[in-house]
C-alpha cells in the first residue's frame, strides 16, 4: 500500500513540474488567458497535494508508517507550495515587466512627437506658446509616470535600476529640449525687436534730419520734379534715354560738366589721411570732390586744402548711390555736405559730383535748387581697382600717356581717399609734367564757389 502511495505522488510530481516548465520559460509572452490556465493548475496540484496527504495519514494510522515516510510526504508538500509561490511570483514580475514596457513605449512616443514638435516650431510667439504647453504638459506627464514607476520599483531591486536610468535619460532629455527651445525663443525674439527697433529710429533720424533742414533752409523739395524710376548700383533697369541718366547711357545735360580744355585732375571721396602727402607733390591748383562727412572727420585737412588754393565741390554727405534714394533723402545727402564745407571753411560750393556718376534729370532737378552744377568726367583711371588687385598702377600710367598723346584735354577721375589713390595720382601729375591744369570753374570760367544765401549772411 505504502509503495503505491509513493509511486502515485511520483507521478504526479512529474506531472506537475512537466506542466509548469513550459509556463515559466515562455513567461516574456504571457497573456491573462495563460495566467489563468496557471492558476489553475496550481489549484488543481494544491487540491491533488491535499488528497495524498490525506491518504497519507490514513495509512501512517492504519499500516504505522514510519517517521521517514512522513518526512517525505512534507517534504514534497513544501516543494509544491515553493513551486507554486515561485510561479506565482514569477507572474508578478513578468506582468510587471509588461507594464514597464507599455510606460516606456508611451514615453518614447511621447518625447518622440515633442522633438518632432519642436522641429516644426516657428517663430512666431503664438507657436512659442504652444510648444511651452506642450514642454508642461510632457513635464507632467513624466511625474505622473515617475510616481507610478515607484510604486513599481519597489518589487525588486533590477527593474528599480533599470527605471532610475531611464527616467535620468528623459530628464536629461527634457533638460535639452527646454534649453534649446529657450536659447532659439530668446534669440529670434531679440533679433526681431532688434531689427524693428533700429529700422524705427533711423526712420525717425531720417525723418527729423528732413524735417530740420526744411524748417532752417526754407527750401522744399519741388512738386514738378521729373519722374525717374529707382535704381540700385549697377542697374539701369526701367531707365529711358528721355532721363538723361549718365552711369546708364552717358548723358549729359546741357548745364552739366564733363570735360575740361586742358588735360586736368579731379580728386573724389576725400579729404583722408593720404590727402596732404598728395597737396605737397601738386604743380597747381585742382578740384576735390569731398564727402561731408570725412570732412567733418578731417577738418584741419579741408581747411588745408582750401587754404592752398584747390577748389572744393560736393560728394554728397556720405558717399550716397542717389539714384536709388527718395527726394527727401537726395536732399539731406547734398544739404547735409553743403553744411558741413560751409561749418569748417566758410564755402558754399557751387560744383557737386554724384557718387558713382549716378546723375540723371530727377537728381539734376534737386541739385539745382541748392545752385550747384553737376560735374562728370571723361577720361576715367579706374584707380580704385589699384587696391584691390583688378588693375596695376602701371596700367594707368599707361592710360595717362595715351591721353596726353591723343588729346591732352579732359576731366580725369581720381581718388585721394587711400595712400595707393594718393600715389597714383602723385606719378599721373608727374606724367602730365606741366603746372597749367584747371579747376572745374576755370574750365568753364565760372565762379568758383556761391555768395552766402541772405539766410546765412551775419546780422
Amino acid at each position: 500500500m505504502t509503495t503505491t502511495i509513493i509511486m502515485t505522488m511520483t507521478i504526479i510530481m512529474t506531472m506537475t513540474i512537466i506542466t509548469i516548465i513550459p509556463i515559466i520559460t515562455n513567461m516574456t509572452i504571457i497573456t491573462n488567458m495563460t495566467i489563468i490556465n496557471a492558476i489553475a493548475i496550481i489549484t488543481i496540484t494544491m487540491s491533488i497535494t491535499g488528497n495524498i496527504m490525506t491518504a497519507a495519514t490514513i495509512t501512517a494510522k492504519s499500516t504505522t508508517m514510519t517517521n521517514a515516510m512522513m518526512t517525505t510526504i512534507m517534504t514534497t508538500t513544501m516543494t509544491t507550495t515553493m513551486i507554486t509561490i515561485i510561479i506565482m511570483a514569477t507572474t508578478t514580475i513578468m506582468t510587471t515587466i509588461m507594464i514597464m514596457t507599455t510606460i516606456i513605449n508611451t514615453m518614447t512616443t511621447i518625447v518622440r512627437t515633442a522633438i518632432n514638435t519642436t522641429n516644426a516650431m516657428t517663430t512666431t510667439i503664438s507657436t512659442m506658446t504652444t510648444t511651452v504647453t506642450m514642454i508642461m504638459t510632457v513635464t507632467i506627464m513624466t511625474t505622473t509616470v515617475t510616481m507610478i514607476m515607484t510604486v513599481i520599483i519597489m518589487t525588486t531591486t533590477v527593474t528599480m535600476t533599470m527605471i532610475t536610468a531611464m527616467m535620468i535619460t528623459i530628464s536629461i532629455m527634457t533638460t535639452t529640449m527646454t534649453t534649446t527651445m529657450t536659447t532659439t525663443m530668446t534669440t529670434t525674439m531679440t533679433t526681431t525687436m532688434t531689427t524693428t527697433m533700429t529700422t524705427t529710429i533711423v526712420t525717425t533720424m531720417k525723418t527729423m534730419i528732413i524735417v530740420t533742414l526744411m524748417a532752417v533752409t526754407g527750401l522744399t523739395v519741388a512738386d514738378n520734379l521729373p519722374e525717374v524710376p529707382p535704381r540700385t548700383l549697377g542697374s539701369c533697369v526701367g531707365i529711358r534715354p528721355e532721363h538723361c541718366s549718365f552711369d546708364c547711357f552717358r548723358c549729359i545735360a546741357p548745364d552739366d560738366v564733363f570735360t575740361c580744355p586742358l588735360l586736368s585732375q579731379t580728386f573724389d571721396d576725400g579729404p583722408g589721411p593720404a590727402t596732404p602727402k598728395l597737396l605737397d607733390h601738386l604743380p597747381g591748383k585742382t578740384t576735390f570732390f569731398t564727402q561731408g562727412i570725412n570732412v567733418v572727420r578731417f577738418p584741419d585737412i579741408f581747411r588745408l586744402q582750401n587754404d592752398q588754393g584747390h577748389l572744393l565741390a560736393s560728394h554728397t554727405w556720405s558717399h550716397a548711390h542717389l539714384a536709388e534714394l527718395s527726394n527727401e533723402e537726395v536732399v539731406a545727402q547734398i544739404q547735409w555736405s553743403i553744411w558741413a564745407m560751409n561749418a569748417t571753411a566758410g564755402i558754399i560750393p557751387k560744383f557737386f559730383r554724384p557718387p558713382y556718376g549716378a546723375g540723371d534729370n530727377r537728381i539734376r532737378a534737386i541739385s539745382r535748387q541748392f545752385g550747384l552744377i553737376s560735374v562728370f568726367w571723361d577720361r576715367d583711371t579706374f584707380d580704385w581697382m589699384v587696391s584691390e588687385g583688378g588693375k596695376t598702377a602701371e596700367d594707368v600710367y599707361d592710360d595717362v600717356r595715351q591721353w596726353k598723346w591723343e588729346q591732352p584735354q579732359g576731366l580725369i577721375l581720381e581718388h585721394d581717399s587711400t595712400i595707393d589713390g594718393v600715389n597714383v595720382g602723385i606719378r599721373v601729375a608727374e606724367i602730365l609734367d606741366t603746372d597749367r591744369q584747371m579747376t572745374v570753374a576755370d574750365c568753364i570760367n565760372s565762379q568758383w564757389y556761391q555768395d552766402l544765401p541772405q539766410w546765412l549772411v551775419p546780422e
